[in-house]
């Protein structure tokens, strides 16, 4: 559905690569260590890591992991400009997504920051849904009647 809508997704399924979420680092205290290295231990070297921080402490400890996208979750406008600097000096290569709070009114903020890569949900809470069925009626149609001889 992103994708029909023009976005481009950096992630096609759950299988492409590994998301450490804030409920994996409540788990586990807060120990990134202890974290990456179940996760290190149990997945192949060829999927990536994206790891959702909610503040500037988390993104610190991420950013010492292998990581190839930090998610940057519910930050306001401010922490955002202070994350992105962070990650300017320390981790340039590193993708940043922005989620948490996504709406139009947003995205021009975002644009005037430098984010290039935000997930949203509102494709999805906001849309009107439609109840649509097909139903299929019995045909007269018999294909054996319509084959040709060759």
């Amino acid at each position: 559905a992103a994708r029909v809508g023009g976005c481009v997704n950096h992630r096609g399924n759950l299988s492409e690569m590994i998301l450490i979420k804030n409920n994996h680092i409540d788990k586990n205290n807060g120990d990134f260590d202890q974290i990456f290295e179940h996760v290190n231990h149990e997945k192949p070297l060829y999927i990536p890591i994206e790891v959702e921080v909610r503040n500037l402490d988390e993104l610190k400890k991420a950013i010492k992991q292998n990581v190839k996208i930090i998610m940057l979750d519910n930050m306001d406008d401010a922490q955002i400009k202070s994350a992105l600097n962070f990650l300017k000096k320390n981790a340039p290569d590193v993708q940043v997504e922005v989620s948490g709070q996504i709406d139009e009114k947003r995205l021009k903020t975002f644009q005037e920051l430098g984010v290039k890569c935000i997930s949203s949900s509102v494709m999805v809470t906001k849309s009107r849904w439609i109840d649509m069925a097909m139903n299929l009626e019995p045909s007269d149609f018999h294909p054996e009647e319509h084959e040709h001889n060759h």
